[in-house]
Protein backbone atom coordinates (compact mmCIF):
# COMPACT_ATOMS: atom_id res chain seq x y z
CA UNK A 1 0.00 0.00 0.00
CA UNK A 2 1.64 3.34 -0.68
CA UNK A 3 0.99 6.10 1.44
CA UNK A 4 -1.48 9.09 1.01
CA UNK A 5 -0.59 11.65 -1.31
CA UNK A 6 0.70 15.31 0.28
CA UNK A 7 1.01 18.77 -1.13
CA UNK A 8 4.72 18.17 -0.56
CA UNK A 9 4.75 14.98 -2.44
CA UNK A 10 2.88 16.99 -5.49
CA UNK A 11 5.11 19.53 -5.52
CA UNK A 12 8.19 17.32 -5.56
CA UNK A 13 6.70 15.04 -7.96
CA UNK A 14 6.76 19.19 -10.55
CA UNK A 15 10.41 19.66 -9.56
CA UNK A 16 11.03 16.02 -10.81
CA UNK A 17 9.11 15.99 -14.15
CA UNK A 18 10.18 20.16 -14.45
CA UNK A 19 13.83 19.97 -13.36
CA UNK A 20 14.99 22.45 -15.49
CA UNK A 21 11.98 24.93 -15.19
CA UNK A 22 13.40 26.85 -12.55
CA UNK A 23 10.58 27.31 -10.39
CA UNK A 24 11.19 30.11 -7.89
CA UNK A 25 10.24 29.47 -4.35
CA UNK A 26 7.34 32.04 -4.71
CA UNK A 27 6.12 29.79 -7.21
CA UNK A 28 6.07 26.92 -5.19
CA UNK A 29 4.42 29.14 -2.27
CA UNK A 30 1.41 30.17 -4.15
CA UNK A 31 1.20 26.72 -5.84
CA UNK A 32 1.66 25.23 -1.99
CA UNK A 33 -1.07 27.61 -0.85
CA UNK A 34 -3.49 27.55 -3.87
CA UNK A 35 -4.07 23.45 -3.96
CA UNK A 36 -2.89 22.39 -0.54
CA UNK A 37 -6.77 22.06 0.76
CA UNK A 38 -7.91 20.19 -2.59
CA UNK A 39 -8.06 16.11 -2.98
CA UNK A 40 -4.07 15.47 -3.71
CA UNK A 41 -4.97 12.41 -5.83
CA UNK A 42 -6.52 14.73 -8.25
CA UNK A 43 -3.89 16.73 -8.40
CA UNK A 44 -1.62 13.91 -9.01
CA UNK A 45 -3.77 12.79 -12.25
CA UNK A 46 -3.66 16.96 -13.31
CA UNK A 47 0.04 17.00 -12.60
CA UNK A 48 -0.20 13.64 -14.90
CA UNK A 49 -2.21 15.26 -17.65
CA UNK A 50 -0.29 18.52 -17.84
CA UNK A 51 2.85 16.67 -17.85
CA UNK A 52 1.59 14.68 -20.63
CA UNK A 53 -0.37 17.35 -23.13
CA UNK A 54 1.93 20.11 -22.50
CA UNK A 55 5.69 20.55 -24.34
CA UNK A 56 6.55 23.24 -22.70
CA UNK A 57 9.78 22.91 -20.01
CA UNK A 58 7.91 25.23 -17.41
CA UNK A 59 4.75 24.76 -16.63
CA UNK A 60 2.01 27.40 -15.70
CA UNK A 61 -0.10 26.94 -12.75
CA UNK A 62 -3.50 27.57 -14.49
CA UNK A 63 -2.44 24.84 -16.55
CA UNK A 64 -2.49 22.53 -13.44
CA UNK A 65 -6.10 24.11 -12.01
CA UNK A 66 -7.81 23.68 -15.53
CA UNK A 67 -6.92 20.06 -15.15
CA UNK A 68 -7.40 19.82 -11.69
CA UNK A 69 -11.33 20.81 -12.31
CA UNK A 70 -11.74 18.92 -14.94
CA UNK A 71 -11.03 15.60 -13.27
CA UNK A 72 -13.40 17.25 -10.48
CA UNK A 73 -15.76 17.73 -12.78
CA UNK A 74 -15.72 14.17 -13.92
CA UNK A 75 -15.78 12.77 -10.35
CA UNK A 76 -18.63 14.88 -9.09
CA UNK A 77 -22.29 13.89 -9.43
CA UNK A 78 -23.04 16.14 -12.03
CA UNK A 79 -19.89 14.41 -14.20
CA UNK A 80 -21.50 10.97 -13.47
CA UNK A 81 -25.22 12.45 -14.71
CA UNK A 82 -23.73 14.02 -17.48
CA UNK A 83 -21.92 10.55 -18.18
CA UNK A 84 -25.11 8.81 -18.47
CA UNK A 85 -27.40 8.10 -21.71
CA UNK A 86 -30.90 9.88 -21.86
CA UNK A 87 -32.50 6.72 -21.40
CA UNK A 88 -30.70 6.33 -17.93
CA UNK A 89 -31.38 9.44 -17.03
CA UNK A 90 -35.07 9.13 -17.95
CA UNK A 91 -34.55 5.67 -16.56
CA UNK A 92 -33.63 6.93 -12.93
CA UNK A 93 -36.34 9.70 -13.07
CA UNK A 94 -39.22 7.04 -13.46
CA UNK A 95 -37.94 5.08 -10.85
CA UNK A 96 -37.53 8.30 -8.80
CA UNK A 97 -41.44 9.53 -9.49
CA UNK A 98 -42.37 5.82 -8.52
CA UNK A 99 -40.57 5.88 -4.84
CA UNK A 100 -42.69 9.30 -4.70
CA UNK A 101 -45.71 8.13 -5.66
CA UNK A 102 -46.00 4.70 -3.25
CA UNK A 103 -44.76 6.89 -0.61
CA UNK A 104 -47.70 8.95 -1.56
CA UNK A 105 -49.61 6.16 -1.60
CA UNK A 106 -48.67 5.10 2.17
CA UNK A 107 -49.07 8.04 3.29
CA UNK A 108 -52.28 8.22 1.97
CA UNK A 109 -52.86 4.91 3.56
CA UNK A 110 -51.78 6.26 6.88
CA UNK A 111 -54.09 9.02 6.68
CA UNK A 112 -57.27 6.98 6.25
CA UNK A 113 -56.80 4.94 8.59
CA UNK A 114 -56.00 7.31 11.47
CA UNK A 115 -59.55 8.79 9.76
CA UNK A 116 -61.38 6.00 10.04
CA UNK A 117 -60.30 5.46 13.62
CA UNK A 118 -61.12 9.00 14.70
CA UNK A 119 -64.60 9.33 12.92
CA UNK A 120 -65.76 11.18 16.15
CA UNK A 121 -63.48 13.94 15.63
CA UNK A 122 -65.04 14.42 12.03
CA UNK A 123 -67.74 16.84 12.59
CA UNK A 124 -65.38 19.52 14.30
CA UNK A 125 -62.90 19.59 11.46
CA UNK A 126 -66.44 19.38 9.00
CA UNK A 127 -66.88 22.47 11.25
CA UNK A 128 -63.21 23.88 11.42
CA UNK A 129 -62.81 23.69 7.49
CA UNK A 130 -66.47 25.07 6.58
CA UNK A 131 -65.62 28.53 8.53
CA UNK A 132 -62.08 28.77 6.94
CA UNK A 133 -60.86 29.48 3.38
CA UNK A 134 -60.82 26.20 2.56
CA UNK A 135 -64.14 25.68 2.95
CA UNK A 136 -64.62 24.23 -0.26
CA UNK A 137 -62.52 20.93 1.02
CA UNK A 138 -65.90 20.03 2.76
CA UNK A 139 -68.16 20.89 -0.13
CA UNK A 140 -69.98 17.74 -1.91
CA UNK A 141 -67.93 15.82 0.18
CA UNK A 142 -68.87 11.82 0.20
CA UNK A 143 -69.75 10.25 3.51
CA UNK A 144 -67.02 7.47 3.02
CA UNK A 145 -63.50 8.19 3.65
CA UNK A 146 -62.35 5.75 1.29
CA UNK A 147 -64.11 8.07 -1.82
CA UNK A 148 -61.79 10.94 -0.77
CA UNK A 149 -59.02 12.44 -2.55
CA UNK A 150 -55.48 12.89 -1.29
CA UNK A 151 -55.79 16.52 -0.92
CA UNK A 152 -59.29 16.35 0.59
CA UNK A 153 -58.08 13.28 2.68
CA UNK A 154 -54.60 15.68 4.22
CA UNK A 155 -57.16 18.55 4.93
CA UNK A 156 -59.37 17.03 7.39
CA UNK A 157 -57.05 14.72 8.58
CA UNK A 158 -55.28 18.13 9.82
CA UNK A 159 -57.99 19.73 10.71
CA UNK A 160 -59.28 16.75 12.74
CA UNK A 161 -55.98 17.20 14.71
CA UNK A 162 -56.39 18.85 18.02
CA UNK A 163 -55.56 22.54 18.14
CA UNK A 164 -51.70 22.66 18.83
CA UNK A 165 -51.38 19.94 16.36
CA UNK A 166 -53.16 21.94 13.55
CA UNK A 167 -51.29 25.13 14.60
CA UNK A 168 -47.59 23.44 14.16
CA UNK A 169 -48.83 21.88 11.00
CA UNK A 170 -49.97 25.42 9.81
CA UNK A 171 -46.76 26.97 10.94
CA UNK A 172 -44.90 24.08 9.01
CA UNK A 173 -46.24 24.49 5.48
CA UNK A 174 -45.87 28.59 5.99
CA UNK A 175 -42.21 28.04 6.30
Amino acid sequence: MSEPLTIGRNIERILGLWPSAGLSVDWIDLFRDTFRNLNQEWLAEAINRVKLRRASHVPEMSWFWNEFHEIKRGNSSAGERAAKTPDERAAERAAAFERMRIEAEQDRERMLAWVLGNLERLPAAREYLSRSMVAVVVENLPDDPRAWGAFRLGMIWAAMQPAEVRAEILARGAA
